[in-house]
């Protein structure tokens, strides 16, 4: 029997994202991977290993409507346990239409059954590799990276906003050093109140040696806090959408923000260079 590819809906993984202690879901724009985690299978009594263990990778593929779908490897399809099948079966998109534009689907297509080494344009990742970068090289985030950013799994307004709470996560001042901040506003001579929370200590910075990418600094950042808010304000549950991408907005707002972090870097590298130089 001829076995054919199967298409899901971008939902049949929320499942698997809502519990980090058992499954890694690894997600980008062209695809991802599904794994449970080892340390999770080790508790497990050996009857219980196999129906539980998860190893799944997948292309995304867009539709007409605008939608992506979920397009799991073939081998990997099948070696599904029963119950994780019948998961992802209550997710199944039957007749899907494909765009006849998608380049994406073609890199995942080239990556995953011709073994090439593609190039990913994918937001999520540009903002990892950036927040990491100024976390190492100035110091004004903590931690540089969070495991559980991704993008939507559902395309309705809950989902978007729980990804922006991630993403608030990784750069908002919840992961930023006020003390490296306060360090950065002394060395620079600038005047503020030491009685500022690190979201004022960051403004303060960007107001001083930002010059013209002020607005393009804080707005994308602004907009984490006030997405991710609408998690516990103005949404519940939400039913799925199809008049808007809120998964293609949410890559272009980690765009956004990489960009942003992109030239903050830059700014505060041209401010310590006239520093050092005793210029203002």
């Amino acid at each position: 029997m001829k076995t054919r590819l199967r298409y899901f809906e971008t939902g049949v993984l929320d499942q698997y994202a809502r519990e980090p202690e058992k499954f890694i879901v690894d997600d980008t724009v062209i695809g991802g991977s599904v794994q449970t985690r080892t340390e999770y299978v080790r508790r497990l009594p050996n009857a219980q290993v196999r129906p539980n263990s998860v190893s799944i990778g997948y292309n995304k593929r867009k539709l007409v409507d605008g939608r992506v779908a979920i397009e799991p490897i073939l081998f990997d399809w099948q070696a599904l346990p029963r119950r994780h099948k019948q998961h992802w079966c209550s997710w199944e998109i039957r007749r899907p239409k494909f765009s006849s534009f998608d380049r994406d689907y073609q890199k995942a297509w080239a990556q995953n059954y011709g073994g090439e080494f593609v190039q990913i344009n994918d937001s999520v990742m540009e903002v990892g590799e950036i927040v990491e970068y100024v976390a190492a090289r100035y110091g004004i985030y903590k931690r540089g990276s969070n495991p559980a950013l991704a993008y939507p799994f559902l395309n309705n307004a809950k989902s978007y906003s729980e990804s922006h709470n991630e993403l608030r996560k990784l750069v908002g001042p919840d992961n930023m050093d006020a003390g490296r901040l306060s360090w950065y506003l002394r060395f620079f001579k600038l005047t503020y109140d030491e009685n500022l929370k690190t979201w004022g200590l960051f403004k303060q910075l960007v107001t001083g040696v930002c010059g013209e990418d002020i607005d393009r600094i804080l707005k994308p950042l602004e907009k984490c806090s006030k997405e991710r808010s609408l998690i516990a304000h103005e949404v519940q549950d939400n039913p799925v959408v199809m008049d808007f991408d809120f998964i293609y907005e949410f890559r272009c707002d980690c765009a956004d923000v990489a960009d942003a972090l992109d030239r903050l870097a830059l700014r505060i590298r041209w401010a310590i260079t006239r520093t050092w130089q005793g210029g203002n």
